[in-house]
């Protein structure tokens, strides 16, 4: 099971880089990839799918409400989602 997880993020992250332009652009999404795969998927033996899905949405919500990103202004990522979405810009959008 461990190994056709592998393979699959592997697979998205090849597909991903592919319609990047430049490194620079797709650094983010591979940087969270590279985190995802570090802390739960590497370090975890899983009996079954539904066990993946779990420990994926928990590893999810950590990030969105705990990770400070540096980029956005160490604030967490559903702080920097509810601000771009508070602006009068995107309201139009």
């Amino acid at each position: 099971m461990k190994a056709s997880l592998r393979w699959l993020i592997d697979a998205r992250a090849r597909i991903r880089k592919s319609r990047c332009p430049s490194s620079a652009n797709c650094a983010s999404p591979e940087t969270s990839s590279l985190t995802l795969k570090k802390q739960v998927l590497w370090v975890h033996q899983f009996e079954n799918a539904e066990a993946v899905g779990k420990a994926l949405v928990d590893w999810a919500k950590i990030y969105n409400t705990q990770w400070l990103i540096e980029r956005h202004g160490h604030i967490t990522p559903a702080q920097a989602r509810a601000r771009y979405y508070e602006t009068p810009l995107a309201a139009a959008a």
